[in-house]
C-alpha cells in the first residue's frame, strides 16, 4: 500500500516537472524562432526599454526587455530551450541514475546559456570598456566623485587607485575615524588645493558615451580670466569667471533618468587703485592702496539625493 502511494506521488511530480521544463522549453524555442530574423546591431542597450516607476521593485528591470532585446539572446535561448528539452524527456521517459543524468545535463546547459547572456548583457551592467579605456589613457591621478560602489569595479579591472570626492558617507565615514587610513577621502577644500596645483591638466570637457556613441556633456568646467592695468601704475583690473556642469551618474538607475545634475558659476573680481601714484607716477605707496574685490557665484542642482529609491518624479 505505501509502495503504490509512493510511486503515485513520484509520478505526480515527475509529471508536473517535466511538463514545466518542456513548458518553458517551448516558451522559450518560441522566441528563439520569432527573433531568429531580427537584427542586433550594437548591443542590447539599444533595444531596452525605460521603466523608472519600477526601479524601486527588485524585480523592476524586468519590464526593460523587449522582443527586440530577445534578438540579441539568440544563442542563449536556443541552449537554454535544448536544455529544457533535455531535462523535460529525461523525466518523462528515464528512471533511476539515467534520470539524474539527464536533470545535470539539463542544469550544465541551462548554466552555459545564463553564461552566454551574461555575455550579451556585458556592455550594459559591466565595465571592463570603462577599465580598459582608463588603462589606455596617459598616467595621471585619478579622482572620482560620489559613492565609491559606482566605480569599484573599474578600480578592480583597472588595478588603479583613485581619490573620492564627497564619498565620506555611510560605512566610509565609520571607517575613515579609525587610526590611520588611507589618505584617500576628498573634501572641497582638499580637492579645490589639489586642483590648484601647478601640474598639467587636461582642459578638454567628459564628454558621456553610450554603447561607443558619444550623448553629450557628462562634465565641463571652462575658466576665463583676464587683467591687467588699465591705467598705467594706478588703476588695477582682475576678472576671473568659472561655469562649472556637472552630471553625476547613479548606476541602479536607467539612463537617461540616472543623472543628478549640478550647474553653477562662480566670479571673482579685484580692483586695485593707487591715489599717490595718480599724483605721481614715479610713486607707488604700498600703504595707501584702495582695493575692492567681488565675489558672486550660484549653484543649482537638479535632482539632488537621486538614489534607486528615490528616482526622478
Amino acid at each position: 500500500m505505501l509502495r503504490r502511494c509512493w510511486e503515485r506521488e513520484d509520478r505526480v511530480g515527475r509529471s508536473a516537472l517535466a511538463a514545466l521544463a518542456l513548458a518553458l522549453a517551448a516558451v522559450l524555442g518560441t522566441l528563439a524562432v520569432l527573433v531568429w530574423n531580427t537584427p542586433a546591431p550594437g548591443d542590447i542597450s539599444r533595444a531596452l526599454s525605460q521603466n523608472p516607476e519600477l526601479y524601486t521593485l527588485s524585480l523592476g528591470h524586468m519590464a526593460d526587455l523587449t522582443l527586440a532585446a530577445f534578438a540579441y539572446l539568440k544563442a542563449p535561448l536556443v541552449l537554454a530551450a535544448v536544455a529544457f528539452l533535455v531535462g523535460g524527456i529525461g523525466v518523462w521517459r528515464l528512471r533511476g541514475a539515467r534520470m539524474v543524468l539527464a536533470q545535470a545535463l539539463m542544469m550544465v546547459l541551462f548554466f552555459q546559456a545564463t553564461r552566454r547572456a551574461l555575455v550579451a548583457f556585458d556592455p550594459y551592467l559591466g565595465s571592463r570598456a570603462l577599465a580598459d579605456a582608463l588603462t589606455d589613457a596617459p598616467a595621471g591621478e585619478l579622482m572620482v566623485d560620489n559613492q565609491y560602489y559606482a566605480f569599484s569595479s573599474v578600480f578592480s579591472f583597472s588595478h588603479r587607485r583613485a581619490l573620492l570626492l564627497n564619498g565620506c558617507v555611510n560605512n566610509l565615514e565609520y571607517g575613515s575615524y579609525a587610526p590611520g587610513p588611507p589618505q584617500v577621502l576628498l573634501n572641497d577644500e582638499k580637492f579645490r588645493s589639489l586642483w590648484m596645483r601647478p601640474e598639467r591638466r587636461d582642459p578638454l570637457p567628459e564628454f558621456r558615451f553610450r554603447s561607443w556613441h558619444m550623448r553629450g556633456l557628462r562634465s565641463a568646467t571652462p575658466r576665463f580670466n583676464f587683467g591687467g592695468p588699465v591705467l598705467s601704475r594706478r588703476f588695477h583690473f582682475l576678472e576671473s569667471v568659472q561655469y562649472e556642469i556637472r552630471a553625476t551618474p547613479i548606476i541602479t538607475l536607467p539612463f537617461p533618468y540616472n543623472e543628478q545634475r549640478r550647474e553653477g558659476f562662480n566670479s571673482f573680481t579685484a580692483m586695485d587703485y593707487d591715489p599717490e601714484a595718480a599724483q605721481d607716477p614715479n610713486i607707488v605707496s604700498p600703504t595707501n592702496v584702495l582695493t575692492a574685490t567681488l565675489h558672486a557665484a550660484h549653484q543649482h542642482t537638479r535632482f539632488a539625493n537621486l538614489d534607486t529609491f528615490d528616482p526622478e518624479p
